[in-house]
């Protein structure tokens, strides 16, 4: 138990990175850095890797801050390896997704002479927080079937 306590952090870890990532991937088109294009350039290979490793670290602070803090809602929490396990299963399925599409949509909207900064964000906060929801549902399938 203690779940719900997880899901507010997992939505904002989300949307903070891909949005973060889209940020980055704007200002790197708009200043000829990378081209709009899907091929692992330095520049790009250092942005994904950010992403996926900032995924990581956060979704285990986020698993060891919701079984600190389910007690204090008086539920019984599940044991620790279990809040880590749905944190970072959920994290990294939602980001394999959100990832590729922030690259996709920044990309296009870039060849389409849009701003991606003005599509890219917005678009992703709102498909990442649909996804992410269903992501620790997948997730705590997975852990629950592991214990």
């Amino acid at each position: 138990t203690g779940l719900v306590v997880m899901v507010p952090p997992m939505l904002g870890l989300r949307g903070n990175i891909s949005g973060g990532l889209a940020s980055r991937l704007g200002t790197a088109l708009h200043g000829g850095i990378i081209e709009p294009r899907f091929s692992l350039d330095p520049e790009l290979k250092e942005n994904l890797i950010s992403a996926i490793l900032l995924t990581v670290l956060m979704s285990v602070g986020v698993g060891v801050l919701a079984f600190l803090v389910t007690p204090l809602t008086g539920a019984t929490p599940m044991p620790l390896w279990m809040f880590i396990g749905i944190a970072l299963i959920a994290g990294l399925l939602s980001s394999m997704v959100t990832i590729f599409l922030t690259v996709a949509v920044a990309f296009l909207a870039f060849r389409r002479g849009w701003d991606p900064d003005n599509i890219t964000s917005p678009l992703m906060a709102a498909i990442s927080d649909l996804l992410v929801i269903w992501c620790i549902l997948l997730a705590l399938i997975i852990v629950e079937g592991i214990a």
